[in-house]
């Protein structure tokens, strides 16, 4: 059975994927960063990050993730910084 963890906050419709019963594939999360729509300061955080500013300077955010539990790790629009293989969505 393959383990894989979500090691990011996730977008709501997302849950459907991580509860579905698959024969070799098995998700872990936190509920808690499972979320649906984004805040107002978030929104207008993104728009900063994500403008051609961000881009000039090469700001490119990666997650530190230290667990050697699983097999794969998940990510919902961010880079890992791990020895692990893992799945940008």
């Amino acid at each position: 059975m393959k383990k894989i963890l979500v090691a990011t906050k996730a977008r709501g419709f997302l849950i459907t994927l991580f509860q579905y019963k698959f024969d070799e594939i098995y998700f872990t999360y936190n509920e808690s960063k499972v979320y649906e729509t984004n805040s107002k300061l978030k929104l207008q955080l993104s728009k900063i990050v994500k403008s051609k500013l961000s881009d000039y300077l090469g700001l490119i955010q990666r997650i530190k993730v230290k667990n050697d539990d699983y097999n794969i790790m998940f990510s919902y629009n961010r880079f890992l910084k791990t020895n692990k293989d893992y799945i940008i969505y």
